[in-house]
Protein backbone atom coordinates (compact mmCIF):
# COMPACT_ATOMS: atom_id res chain seq x y z
CA UNK A 1 0.00 0.00 0.00
CA UNK A 2 1.57 3.31 -1.25
CA UNK A 3 -0.22 6.93 -0.51
CA UNK A 4 2.29 9.88 -1.85
CA UNK A 5 1.30 13.70 -1.39
CA UNK A 6 3.36 16.43 -2.67
CA UNK A 7 2.17 20.12 -2.07
CA UNK A 8 3.93 23.08 -2.71
CA UNK A 9 2.38 27.13 -2.55
CA UNK A 10 4.51 29.99 -4.16
CA UNK A 11 5.03 32.78 -1.51
CA UNK A 12 5.96 34.99 -4.04
CA UNK A 13 7.50 34.90 -7.40
CA UNK A 14 10.91 33.62 -5.87
CA UNK A 15 9.69 31.96 -2.38
CA UNK A 16 8.23 28.58 -2.46
CA UNK A 17 6.63 26.80 0.35
CA UNK A 18 7.11 22.64 -0.11
CA UNK A 19 5.41 19.87 1.65
CA UNK A 20 5.54 15.66 1.32
CA UNK A 21 4.15 12.84 2.70
CA UNK A 22 4.81 9.29 2.11
CA UNK A 23 3.43 6.17 3.67
CA UNK A 24 4.13 2.71 2.86
CA UNK A 25 3.00 -0.68 4.29
CA UNK A 26 4.41 -4.05 3.10
CA UNK A 27 3.09 -7.57 3.85
CA UNK A 28 5.77 -10.33 3.08
CA UNK A 29 5.78 -13.78 3.39
CA UNK A 30 8.49 -16.15 3.50
CA UNK A 31 8.42 -20.07 4.43
CA UNK A 32 11.77 -22.21 4.15
CA UNK A 33 11.41 -25.48 5.08
CA UNK A 34 11.08 -27.49 8.07
CA UNK A 35 11.90 -26.95 11.43
CA UNK A 36 15.11 -29.67 12.99
CA UNK A 37 13.81 -31.34 16.34
CA UNK A 38 16.34 -33.11 18.12
CA UNK A 39 18.14 -33.67 21.38
CA UNK A 40 19.61 -30.97 22.79
CA UNK A 41 18.07 -28.29 20.39
CA UNK A 42 17.08 -25.81 23.25
CA UNK A 43 20.37 -23.95 25.01
CA UNK A 44 18.73 -23.91 28.21
CA UNK A 45 19.45 -27.02 30.09
CA UNK A 46 16.81 -26.61 32.69
CA UNK A 47 14.54 -27.86 30.03
CA UNK A 48 16.19 -31.03 28.25
CA UNK A 49 14.83 -32.64 24.71
CA UNK A 50 15.71 -36.31 25.44
CA UNK A 51 13.00 -38.81 25.59
CA UNK A 52 12.78 -40.04 29.54
CA UNK A 53 13.72 -43.47 29.82
CA UNK A 54 10.51 -43.60 31.64
CA UNK A 55 8.45 -42.02 28.84
CA UNK A 56 5.62 -44.70 27.68
CA UNK A 57 6.98 -44.29 24.07
CA UNK A 58 11.08 -44.93 24.94
CA UNK A 59 11.32 -48.23 23.29
CA UNK A 60 14.52 -49.07 26.09
CA UNK A 61 11.79 -47.59 28.85
CA UNK A 62 13.50 -48.06 32.60
CA UNK A 63 16.91 -48.65 30.87
CA UNK A 64 18.11 -45.25 29.25
CA UNK A 65 16.84 -41.90 28.07
CA UNK A 66 17.16 -41.94 24.03
CA UNK A 67 18.36 -38.97 22.28
CA UNK A 68 16.78 -38.72 18.45
CA UNK A 69 17.34 -35.93 15.75
CA UNK A 70 14.96 -35.53 12.57
CA UNK A 71 13.35 -32.91 10.57
CA UNK A 72 9.70 -31.98 11.70
CA UNK A 73 7.89 -31.71 8.20
CA UNK A 74 4.63 -31.58 9.78
CA UNK A 75 5.79 -27.72 10.56
CA UNK A 76 7.46 -25.15 8.51
CA UNK A 77 9.40 -22.14 8.83
CA UNK A 78 6.97 -19.48 7.84
CA UNK A 79 7.43 -15.24 8.62
CA UNK A 80 5.02 -12.30 8.39
CA UNK A 81 6.76 -8.90 8.19
CA UNK A 82 4.66 -5.98 8.03
CA UNK A 83 6.87 -2.89 7.87
CA UNK A 84 5.39 0.31 7.68
CA UNK A 85 7.08 3.68 7.22
CA UNK A 86 6.31 7.08 7.73
CA UNK A 87 7.75 10.29 6.29
CA UNK A 88 7.54 13.94 6.14
CA UNK A 89 8.98 16.71 4.58
CA UNK A 90 8.38 20.29 4.63
CA UNK A 91 10.51 23.86 3.68
CA UNK A 92 11.37 26.74 1.88
CA UNK A 93 13.08 27.18 -1.35
CA UNK A 94 14.02 30.15 -3.49
CA UNK A 95 15.80 32.17 -5.92
CA UNK A 96 17.53 35.77 -5.95
CA UNK A 97 20.34 37.83 -8.01
CA UNK A 98 22.82 39.96 -7.37
CA UNK A 99 23.53 42.16 -10.32
CA UNK A 100 24.69 39.25 -13.09
CA UNK A 101 25.09 36.31 -10.27
CA UNK A 102 21.78 33.98 -9.65
CA UNK A 103 21.89 32.49 -6.17
CA UNK A 104 19.39 29.22 -5.21
CA UNK A 105 18.52 28.15 -1.08
CA UNK A 106 16.44 25.64 0.68
CA UNK A 107 15.88 25.27 4.34
CA UNK A 108 13.88 22.12 5.59
CA UNK A 109 13.11 19.19 7.87
CA UNK A 110 12.01 15.66 7.36
CA UNK A 111 11.08 13.15 9.95
CA UNK A 112 11.11 8.99 8.57
CA UNK A 113 9.97 6.52 10.29
CA UNK A 114 10.19 2.80 9.87
CA UNK A 115 8.05 0.14 12.09
CA UNK A 116 7.02 -3.45 12.34
CA UNK A 117 6.10 -6.84 13.21
CA UNK A 118 7.88 -10.18 12.45
CA UNK A 119 5.62 -13.04 13.79
CA UNK A 120 7.74 -16.39 12.76
CA UNK A 121 6.04 -19.89 12.94
CA UNK A 122 8.87 -23.24 13.03
CA UNK A 123 9.72 -23.14 16.56
CA UNK A 124 9.23 -25.05 20.11
CA UNK A 125 8.64 -24.46 23.30
CA UNK A 126 11.52 -25.77 25.47
CA UNK A 127 8.92 -25.99 28.73
CA UNK A 128 6.21 -27.76 26.79
CA UNK A 129 8.70 -30.62 24.93
CA UNK A 130 10.78 -31.18 27.84
CA UNK A 131 7.20 -31.93 29.31
CA UNK A 132 5.90 -33.74 26.44
CA UNK A 133 9.44 -36.10 26.30
CA UNK A 134 9.40 -36.25 30.20
CA UNK A 135 7.56 -39.51 32.06
CA UNK A 136 4.72 -40.85 30.72
CA UNK A 137 2.59 -43.17 31.43
CA UNK A 138 -1.07 -45.00 30.66
CA UNK A 139 -3.94 -43.97 32.08
CA UNK A 140 -7.33 -45.62 30.73
CA UNK A 141 -5.97 -46.40 27.64
CA UNK A 142 -4.43 -43.17 26.80
CA UNK A 143 -1.00 -41.92 27.84
CA UNK A 144 -0.65 -39.07 30.02
CA UNK A 145 2.34 -36.87 30.96
CA UNK A 146 3.70 -37.06 34.28
CA UNK A 147 3.84 -40.31 36.87
CA UNK A 148 0.83 -41.88 38.64
CA UNK A 149 -0.75 -39.37 40.96
CA UNK A 150 1.06 -36.36 39.26
CA UNK A 151 -0.36 -35.99 35.87
CA UNK A 152 1.06 -32.54 34.07
CA UNK A 153 -2.13 -30.83 33.22
CA UNK A 154 -2.71 -30.05 29.57
CA UNK A 155 0.52 -31.85 28.45
CA UNK A 156 0.17 -34.08 25.39
CA UNK A 157 2.90 -36.68 25.34
CA UNK A 158 5.41 -36.56 21.99
CA UNK A 159 6.58 -39.76 20.66
CA UNK A 160 9.60 -38.39 18.45
CA UNK A 161 10.31 -41.87 17.04
CA UNK A 162 6.61 -41.48 15.04
CA UNK A 163 5.11 -38.69 13.23
CA UNK A 164 3.73 -35.55 15.17
CA UNK A 165 -0.14 -35.14 15.16
CA UNK A 166 -1.96 -32.35 15.35
CA UNK A 167 -2.36 -32.51 19.09
CA UNK A 168 1.18 -32.94 19.50
CA UNK A 169 2.68 -30.25 17.53
CA UNK A 170 -0.23 -27.63 18.80
CA UNK A 171 1.43 -28.18 22.25
CA UNK A 172 5.22 -27.59 21.48
CA UNK A 173 4.83 -25.30 18.61
CA UNK A 174 5.00 -21.68 19.11
CA UNK A 175 5.58 -18.49 17.54
CA UNK A 176 8.39 -15.90 18.02
CA UNK A 177 7.28 -12.23 17.64
CA UNK A 178 9.49 -9.59 16.97
CA UNK A 179 8.77 -5.76 17.38
CA UNK A 180 11.43 -3.69 15.38
CA UNK A 181 11.93 0.41 14.39
CA UNK A 182 14.31 2.98 13.14
CA UNK A 183 13.57 7.00 13.78
CA UNK A 184 15.68 9.60 11.26
CA UNK A 185 15.53 13.18 12.20
CA UNK A 186 16.47 16.29 10.02
CA UNK A 187 17.01 19.57 9.70
CA UNK A 188 18.97 21.15 6.45
CA UNK A 189 19.66 24.36 4.27
CA UNK A 190 22.12 24.66 1.05
CA UNK A 191 22.71 27.80 -0.41
CA UNK A 192 24.66 28.41 -3.97
CA UNK A 193 24.93 30.13 -7.29
CA UNK A 194 27.25 31.60 -8.97
CA UNK A 195 29.98 34.12 -7.91
CA UNK A 196 32.60 35.13 -10.57
CA UNK A 197 32.80 34.77 -14.28
CA UNK A 198 35.97 33.03 -15.53
CA UNK A 199 37.93 32.40 -19.11
CA UNK A 200 36.03 28.90 -18.79
CA UNK A 201 32.96 29.73 -17.55
CA UNK A 202 31.13 30.60 -14.27
CA UNK A 203 32.76 29.83 -10.89
CA UNK A 204 30.12 28.26 -9.15
CA UNK A 205 29.80 27.13 -5.48
CA UNK A 206 27.31 24.92 -3.25
CA UNK A 207 27.03 25.01 0.64
CA UNK A 208 25.22 23.63 3.61
CA UNK A 209 24.36 22.69 6.94
CA UNK A 210 22.67 19.65 8.22
CA UNK A 211 21.80 18.29 11.71
CA UNK A 212 20.69 14.78 12.00
CA UNK A 213 19.23 12.17 14.51
CA UNK A 214 19.20 8.68 13.83
CA UNK A 215 18.13 5.65 16.77
CA UNK A 216 16.55 2.46 16.31
CA UNK A 217 15.04 -0.06 18.40
CA UNK A 218 14.81 -4.34 18.58
CA UNK A 219 12.42 -5.59 20.57
CA UNK A 220 12.25 -9.53 19.97
CA UNK A 221 10.25 -12.15 21.57
CA UNK A 222 10.79 -12.23 24.95
CA UNK A 223 9.73 -15.99 25.54
CA UNK A 224 12.22 -16.47 23.31
CA UNK A 225 14.81 -14.26 24.89
CA UNK A 226 14.23 -16.07 27.92
CA UNK A 227 15.83 -18.99 26.59
CA UNK A 228 12.60 -21.34 26.73
CA UNK A 229 12.08 -21.31 22.60
CA UNK A 230 13.88 -23.06 20.24
CA UNK A 231 14.55 -19.61 17.99
CA UNK A 232 17.11 -18.81 20.84
CA UNK A 233 15.75 -15.37 20.72
CA UNK A 234 18.42 -12.05 19.92
CA UNK A 235 18.84 -10.00 22.81
CA UNK A 236 16.22 -6.78 23.21
CA UNK A 237 18.70 -3.73 22.10
CA UNK A 238 18.15 0.13 20.91
CA UNK A 239 20.26 3.06 20.07
CA UNK A 240 21.00 5.97 18.38
CA UNK A 241 23.55 8.70 18.26
CA UNK A 242 23.01 12.41 16.03
CA UNK A 243 25.78 14.29 14.06
CA UNK A 244 26.31 17.88 12.64
CA UNK A 245 27.36 18.59 9.16
CA UNK A 246 28.81 21.37 7.18
CA UNK A 247 29.70 21.19 3.87
CA UNK A 248 31.32 23.30 0.60
CA UNK A 249 31.77 22.70 -3.02
CA UNK A 250 33.20 24.79 -5.51
CA UNK A 251 33.62 24.32 -9.34
CA UNK A 252 36.28 26.43 -11.43
CA UNK A 253 35.80 25.83 -15.56
CA UNK A 254 39.50 27.69 -15.71
CA UNK A 255 40.49 27.52 -19.24
CA UNK A 256 38.59 26.99 -22.37
CA UNK A 257 38.91 26.72 -26.83
CA UNK A 258 43.00 27.46 -26.51
CA UNK A 259 45.52 25.82 -28.10
CA UNK A 260 46.05 22.81 -25.49
CA UNK A 261 43.35 23.50 -23.51
CA UNK A 262 39.95 23.22 -24.88
CA UNK A 263 38.72 22.77 -21.64
CA UNK A 264 40.19 22.82 -17.94
CA UNK A 265 38.10 22.93 -15.08
CA UNK A 266 38.84 21.95 -11.32
CA UNK A 267 36.08 20.76 -8.74
CA UNK A 268 36.88 20.80 -4.98
CA UNK A 269 34.65 19.81 -1.96
CA UNK A 270 35.08 18.97 1.76
CA UNK A 271 32.43 18.11 4.58
CA UNK A 272 33.05 18.56 8.50
CA UNK A 273 30.89 16.04 10.24
CA UNK A 274 30.85 15.61 14.26
CA UNK A 275 29.15 12.72 15.33
CA UNK A 276 27.90 12.58 18.91
CA UNK A 277 29.68 9.41 19.72
CA UNK A 278 32.69 9.30 17.02
CA UNK A 279 33.82 13.06 17.28
CA UNK A 280 34.87 15.14 14.31
CA UNK A 281 35.91 14.00 10.77
CA UNK A 282 36.51 15.91 7.57
CA UNK A 283 37.04 14.82 4.46
CA UNK A 284 37.34 16.33 0.59
CA UNK A 285 37.58 15.43 -2.78
CA UNK A 286 39.46 16.95 -5.43
CA UNK A 287 38.78 16.80 -9.28
CA UNK A 288 40.34 17.92 -12.17
CA UNK A 289 39.14 17.89 -16.31
CA UNK A 290 41.28 18.97 -19.27
CA UNK A 291 40.76 18.55 -23.00
CA UNK A 292 44.02 19.43 -24.52
CA UNK A 293 42.36 18.62 -28.16
CA UNK A 294 38.80 18.05 -28.85
CA UNK A 295 38.68 14.50 -29.14
CA UNK A 296 40.65 13.45 -26.01
CA UNK A 297 39.80 14.25 -22.09
CA UNK A 298 41.98 14.04 -19.02
CA UNK A 299 40.46 13.47 -15.87
CA UNK A 300 41.47 12.44 -12.48
CA UNK A 301 40.13 13.00 -8.80
CA UNK A 302 41.88 12.21 -4.98
CA UNK A 303 39.29 11.95 -1.85
CA UNK A 304 39.82 10.78 1.39
CA UNK A 305 35.75 9.13 2.85
CA UNK A 306 34.12 8.06 6.21
CA UNK A 307 31.52 5.62 6.93
CA UNK A 308 30.64 5.57 10.41
CA UNK A 309 28.96 2.65 11.68
CA UNK A 310 24.95 1.97 11.54
CA UNK A 311 22.60 1.79 14.63
CA UNK A 312 22.54 -1.91 14.36
CA UNK A 313 25.97 -2.51 13.88
CA UNK A 314 26.73 -0.54 17.00
CA UNK A 315 23.31 -1.57 19.22
CA UNK A 316 22.61 -4.80 17.64
CA UNK A 317 21.00 -7.17 20.26
CA UNK A 318 23.29 -10.35 21.25
CA UNK A 319 22.17 -13.65 19.43
CA UNK A 320 23.62 -17.38 18.90
CA UNK A 321 24.91 -18.48 15.96
CA UNK A 322 26.41 -21.87 14.62
CA UNK A 323 28.85 -20.70 11.90
CA UNK A 324 31.00 -23.06 10.30
CA UNK A 325 34.83 -21.90 10.14
CA UNK A 326 38.27 -23.59 9.17
CA UNK A 327 40.85 -24.07 11.94
CA UNK A 328 44.12 -21.47 11.63
CA UNK A 329 46.38 -24.47 12.28
CA UNK A 330 44.85 -26.51 9.59
CA UNK A 331 47.60 -27.25 6.75
CA UNK A 332 45.34 -27.77 3.95
CA UNK A 333 42.34 -25.46 4.29
CA UNK A 334 43.91 -22.87 6.93
CA UNK A 335 45.81 -19.57 7.21
CA UNK A 336 48.74 -21.76 8.35
CA UNK A 337 48.97 -22.82 4.87
CA UNK A 338 49.33 -19.01 3.67
CA UNK A 339 50.46 -16.95 6.80
CA UNK A 340 54.45 -18.23 8.48
CA UNK A 341 53.30 -16.76 11.64
CA UNK A 342 50.59 -18.41 12.30
CA UNK A 343 52.43 -21.75 11.73
CA UNK A 344 55.00 -21.03 13.55
CA UNK A 345 52.93 -20.73 16.66
CA UNK A 346 50.94 -23.73 15.34
CA UNK A 347 53.69 -25.91 15.31
CA UNK A 348 54.61 -24.46 19.01
CA UNK A 349 51.73 -25.91 20.24
CA UNK A 350 49.44 -22.43 21.01
CA UNK A 351 47.19 -23.24 17.64
CA UNK A 352 44.02 -24.94 17.97
CA UNK A 353 42.46 -21.40 19.14
CA UNK A 354 40.42 -23.01 22.10
CA UNK A 355 38.48 -19.62 21.99
CA UNK A 356 38.06 -16.71 19.13
CA UNK A 357 38.24 -14.10 21.58
CA UNK A 358 41.08 -11.38 21.41
CA UNK A 359 43.68 -12.46 22.97
CA UNK A 360 43.94 -15.85 21.09
CA UNK A 361 43.74 -14.07 17.66
CA UNK A 362 46.87 -12.30 19.24
CA UNK A 363 48.88 -15.16 20.51
CA UNK A 364 48.17 -16.58 17.26
CA UNK A 365 49.07 -13.79 14.82
CA UNK A 366 45.70 -13.37 14.10
CA UNK A 367 44.84 -10.16 16.29
CA UNK A 368 45.95 -7.38 13.11
CA UNK A 369 43.77 -9.49 10.78
CA UNK A 370 40.16 -8.26 13.05
CA UNK A 371 41.02 -4.98 13.98
CA UNK A 372 37.55 -3.87 13.69
CA UNK A 373 35.36 -6.81 14.20
CA UNK A 374 31.83 -7.16 15.75
CA UNK A 375 31.62 -9.31 18.82
CA UNK A 376 31.82 -12.76 18.47
CA UNK A 377 33.16 -14.85 21.25
CA UNK A 378 32.57 -18.57 21.40
CA UNK A 379 29.99 -19.81 24.01
CA UNK A 380 31.73 -20.70 27.04
CA UNK A 381 32.52 -24.62 28.17
CA UNK A 382 31.80 -25.24 24.45
CA UNK A 383 35.15 -27.17 23.35
CA UNK A 384 36.42 -26.61 19.73
CA UNK A 385 37.89 -29.46 18.12
CA UNK A 386 40.07 -29.36 14.90
CA UNK A 387 38.43 -29.92 11.57
CA UNK A 388 41.28 -32.27 10.21
CA UNK A 389 41.67 -31.90 6.08
CA UNK A 390 39.43 -29.32 5.85
CA UNK A 391 36.36 -30.37 7.55
CA UNK A 392 34.19 -27.20 8.91
CA UNK A 393 33.67 -27.19 12.63
CA UNK A 394 30.53 -26.09 14.24
CA UNK A 395 30.55 -24.73 17.74
CA UNK A 396 27.91 -21.96 19.42
CA UNK A 397 28.94 -18.33 19.23
CA UNK A 398 27.31 -15.10 20.58
CA UNK A 399 27.22 -12.72 17.89
CA UNK A 400 25.45 -9.13 17.75
CA UNK A 401 26.45 -5.46 17.42
CA UNK A 402 29.48 -3.52 19.20
CA UNK A 403 29.34 -0.51 20.48
CA UNK A 404 33.23 0.12 20.39
CA UNK A 405 33.21 0.19 16.71
CA UNK A 406 34.94 2.92 14.81
CA UNK A 407 34.38 4.11 11.65
CA UNK A 408 35.77 3.18 8.70
CA UNK A 409 38.04 5.18 6.68
CA UNK A 410 38.92 5.69 3.01
CA UNK A 411 41.44 7.23 0.46
CA UNK A 412 40.69 7.23 -3.57
CA UNK A 413 42.56 7.85 -6.60
CA UNK A 414 41.70 7.89 -9.93
CA UNK A 415 43.23 8.98 -13.55
CA UNK A 416 41.54 8.03 -16.55
CA UNK A 417 41.59 8.86 -20.67
CA UNK A 418 38.18 9.62 -22.51
CA UNK A 419 38.70 9.39 -26.51
CA UNK A 420 36.45 10.43 -28.50
CA UNK A 421 37.28 10.85 -32.03
CA UNK A 422 35.73 12.91 -34.61
CA UNK A 423 36.17 11.19 -37.56
CA UNK A 424 34.41 8.00 -35.99
CA UNK A 425 30.99 9.72 -34.65
CA UNK A 426 29.27 7.66 -32.12
CA UNK A 427 32.68 5.96 -30.99
CA UNK A 428 34.21 6.73 -27.30
CA UNK A 429 37.07 4.84 -25.90
CA UNK A 430 38.20 4.96 -22.16
CA UNK A 431 40.91 3.62 -19.98
CA UNK A 432 40.88 4.33 -16.51
CA UNK A 433 43.19 3.65 -13.52
CA UNK A 434 41.84 3.62 -9.83
CA UNK A 435 42.97 3.02 -5.96
CA UNK A 436 40.76 2.91 -2.85
CA UNK A 437 42.10 1.72 0.02
CA UNK A 438 39.25 1.43 2.88
CA UNK A 439 40.75 1.07 6.59
CA UNK A 440 38.75 -0.25 9.84
CA UNK A 441 36.44 -2.63 7.88
CA UNK A 442 33.14 -2.91 9.61
CA UNK A 443 32.10 -6.84 8.97
CA UNK A 444 31.41 -9.97 10.94
CA UNK A 445 34.78 -11.92 12.15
Amino acid sequence: KNLYLDAHYKITDNITFKFNYGYNEDYETAQSGSPYFYSGMGANAAFPSVLSEYSDYNPLYGIQPLQFARYAPEDSYVSWNDPKNYRYSFGLDGVFSLGEHEFNWDIYTYDSKISGVNTRTGYFNLINVANALGPSFMQNGTVVCGTPGNVIAGCVPINPLAPLTSQELKYIAINSIEHYGSNERAWVADFGGDLAELPGGDLTFSTGVQHRDESGYDSPDPFAYAGYSTDGGVGPNSGGYDLNEAYAEINAPLLKDLPGAQALSVDVATRYSHYSNFGGTNNSQFKITWKPIDDLMVRGSYGTGFRAPTVGDLYGGVSTTYPDYNDPCDVVYGLAKYNATVAKNCASGIGGLPGLNQAALNSAGLGAEFPNGFMQEQAPGVPVTSGGGGIPVYAPFTQGGNPELKPETSKSVQIGLVYSPSYLTGFNATLDYFHYIVRNVISFI
